[in-house]
């Protein structure tokens, strides 16, 4: 899904010709959707509508359809959306290498799937604003100019449907709007599943078999080694990424739009001649295509893998989110019902109809407009979780007299006065559960030391976890507390080596990224073993990668103390940014940085990579210090790549490598451990320096930061990575990043 300019209606209609197979290009376009027919506009595209509607016009270019937004004092409009509708791989191939009659057939399942596609946007997701200031969204009609085009920019087959969702939706009373792009870019995946499924629901229809890729599916046949021959457009794209020494999706995006030529005006009967020429090399051409069509004979229950699809759609989607909505649903349900027979209409009409009436989900109203469920076995697992902290909050076995607390008092002068009252509601003020929510550089760190020393003057002894092994290493540094994971305490609670006792005080550090089911059995091993349970953290940075984040929701049903004078930041500004980006105020924030020189906006997610790691070169601090910091495992290993690169060019590693899973490690390059081996003295998230790597590439030595050295069999043990950037979630905790 891409937004669309202005003057790309020239480009889709320079394609299409009426004598397209003979004389080249593609075949016209097709208008599409209920908003065309309102507009008067069936059949064939012609050129002068489209461009009218590029320009928010009526179909004869008299009347404006839209409100124009004003940007820098000119009226603009977004002429709307290509959605680009693209067969698998292996359909593109056997199409090409198939008989006329056959080829229509697939031509015929691709378009009926675009258009179960676009039924379901139309359904779920074609909205437009009215009322004051456009807040209120309204269900609309679609207007979509359809064009079929078959080959790759590299003339590969490649059978894909630019369908052109013009940016004006037409009610049903005649008037006309803009769309709301959001719930487009919303649904997009979903109706992306759905046109995958019900292509591979037709191919079974005609005997095709299909099978299921992933997410995806392919149909089964097709010579691999063809499939690979008319691949270089990908090979294009692989190429310069590899150049770039990039691999991420963003990055391949990039890499698509400016590795890509002119498209050439040939005409599918040359190409088809070619295709067949090429099938006919490799041993795979229309003979061994056609034999494909008729073969498979499903015997399939739609009844049976309707119920499967859902099963398996309940069971992934509250892995990641404790709530959702039928698009969220649709989209897992269709990618699990790929190669099954089912279609489109089967996923949308059973996947509504299950979460309509299935007594294991649960309907939880409508939230910013839209219908939220969650599963039953998530509604007992947060009741489970809220039981015990009522349980726990009503046990006051725990509590530090006041005495002892100002006796203790009396002994510290490095707390602030909203620390020695957080330090007063986790040791007195509550019952075997207390939550404190601070920000980053607040001091909870400081805090917990403080209460440490309260809780064992009383007699208790404390432990912590926390979800990595770095953070719990930063709380035993910080805090004194003897801290792990969270992960390995519950396996040591499951295993009978439980260290919960009633004089146990068990801390949870960044406990806002705790997700509630460990959350939910930590605080019953707490309730069980008659411990109590702290919980410190910030609802308002990293979410927890699993579903709900319950923390914020603690604190609010049963108290908490909270910490917002920043310490970290030593000036003014710094920490008033902070506390901006906390609130939700993210402009005001980056508008101080902008001012000082610490925002630096770049044209492509390549560029800004690129100056990122020139100016962490440029910073002249030890690397030990330092980390590149990126959203997603794919930007960090890129940014790996690029830091690993700057300093081979600069000379600064050594000749000896070393290369394991398609990733070569130079003396001196420095590595991040991604588990623990505790055998080893390794944690996961410890960083270090490749200092020797064996003549037959099997064995590396590094010397961790702590300046302890470890030597390990890279067959036996691949738990490491380039460790000159990380996640943000992998960092949370390590306060010395940079």
């Amino acid at each position: 899904m891409a937004a669309m300019s202005s003057g790309q209606a020239g480009y889709y209609l320079g394609l299409a010709r009426e004598d397209y197979y003979l004389k080249g290009g593609e075949p016209p376009g097709q208008w599409y959707g209920r908003g065309s027919q309102l507009l008067g506009l069936c059949g064939e595209v012609q050129n002068e509508e489209l461009y009218n509607l590029f320009d928010g016009l009526s179909p004869d270019g008299a009347d404006s359809l839209i409100q124009r937004q004003r940007h820098e004092g000119k009226a603009q409009h977004r002429p709307g959306w290509d959605l680009t509708f693209s067969a698998p791989k292996s359909v593109s191939v056997l199409w090409s290498q198939a008989s006329p009659e056959n080829r229509l057939l697939i031509q015929c399942a691709h378009r009926e799937a675009v258009e179960a596609a676009l039924d379901y946007l139309q359904e779920a997701s074609v909205l437009t604003r009215r009322g004051k200031e456009g807040k209120r969204l309204d269900k609309t009609n679609a207007v979509v100019a359809l064009f079929e085009h078959s080959t790759s920019r590299a003339l590969d087959p490649q059978l894909h449907t630019h369908a052109l969702l013009m940016n004006i939706g037409v009610r049903d009373d005649g008037t006309t709007g803009t769309l709301s792009s959001l719930s487009l870019f919303q649904s997009k995946m979903a109706a992306g599943a759905l046109h995958r499924v019900h292509v591979s629901g037709l191919l079974e229809k005609i005997g095709n078999e299909t099978e299921q890729q992933r997410s995806s599916c392919e149909v089964s046949g097709p010579s691999r080694s063809l499939i690979d021959t008319f691949s270089k457009r990908r090979k294009q794209v692989e190429a310069a990424l590899q150049v770039k020494g990039l691999d991420s999706p963003e990055a391949a995006a990039v890499a698509a739009i400016e590795t890509r030529d002119i498209k050439d005006a040939v005409s599918r009967s040359e190409l088809f001649d070619g295709w067949l020429l090429d099938g006919s090399a490799d041993g795979w051409a229309r003979p061994e295509a056609d034999k494909l069509f008729g073969i498979f004979e499903p015997k399939r229950e739609k009844a049976i893998e309707l119920a499967t699809a859902t099963l398996l759609a309940t069971e992934q989607i509250t892995q990641s989110q404790a709530h959702f909505t039928p698009r969220d649903f649709i989209r897992i349900m269709a990618e699990k019902a790929q190669s099954t027979g089912l279609l489109a209409r089967d996923v949308v009409e059973g996947g509504c109809e299950f979460l309509t009436k299935s007594d294991a989900i649960v309907r939880l109203g409508r939230h910013h407009g839209e219908d939220r469920f969650t599963t039953l076995e998530m509604l007992e697992l947060e009741g489970s979780l809220l039981d015990c902290a009522t349980k726990l909050s009503a046990d006051h076995s725990h509590v530090i007299s006041a005495d002892a607390l100002v006796a203790a008092f009396t002994q510290t002068d490095n707390l602030s006065e909203e620390q020695l009252k957080a330090v007063w509601h986790v040791t007195n003020s509550t019952g075997a559960m207390a939550v404190v929510s601070g920000m980053a550089g607040t001091g909870k760190t400081r805090m917990l030391g403080a209460a440490r020393e309260v809780w064992e003057a009383g007699g208790f002894k404390v432990i912590g976890a926390a979800i990595s092994a770095m953070a719990g290493e930063q709380l035993t540094q910080g805090a004194n507390i003897e801290s792990g994971t969270i992960a390995r305490l519950l396996i040591d609670i499951e295993n009978g080596r439980s260290p919960l006792d009633p004089q146990t005080i068990l801390v949870i550090d960044e406990a806002g990224m705790v997700a509630t089911p460990e959350l939910e059995r930590l605080a019953r091993s707490s309730q069980r073993a008659g411990a109590k349970l702290v919980l410190i953290g910030d609802e308002r940075q990293l979410q927890p990668i699993g579903p709900g984040a319950p923390f914020m929701e603690l604190g609010m049903r049963f108290g908490h103390a909270e910490l917002q004078n920043i310490q970290r930041q030593s000036e003014a500004w710094a920490r008033r940014a902070v506390k901006d980006i906390a609130d939700g105020h993210a402009s005001e924030a980056l508008e101080e940085f902008i001012v000082r020189g610490l925002v630096k906006v770049y044209d492509t997610r390549d560029d800004a990579m690129r100056a990122l790691v020139r100016e962490w070169r440029a910073d002249g601090k030890p690397l030990s210090e330092t980390l590149l910091l990126a959203g997603t495992r794919s930007e960090v290993q890129n940014l790996n790549a690029l830091a690993q690169d700057e300093r081979k060019q600069a000379g600064e590693l050594g000749a000896e490598s070393i290369r394991v899973d398609d990733v070569t490690y130079f003396v001196d390059d420095r590595v991040l451990f991604t588990q623990n081996h505790r055998a080893m003295g390794v944690l996961n998230g410890d960083r270090g320096w490749v200092k020797a790597s064996s003549e037959d590439g099997r064995r590396m030595t590094v010397r961790l930061d702590t300046g302890e050295q470890v030597g390990f069999d890279t067959d036996a043990m691949r738990d490491f990575a380039l460790g000159y950037a990380s996640t943000t979630h992998k960092a949370q905790g390590s306060t010395s990043t940079s």
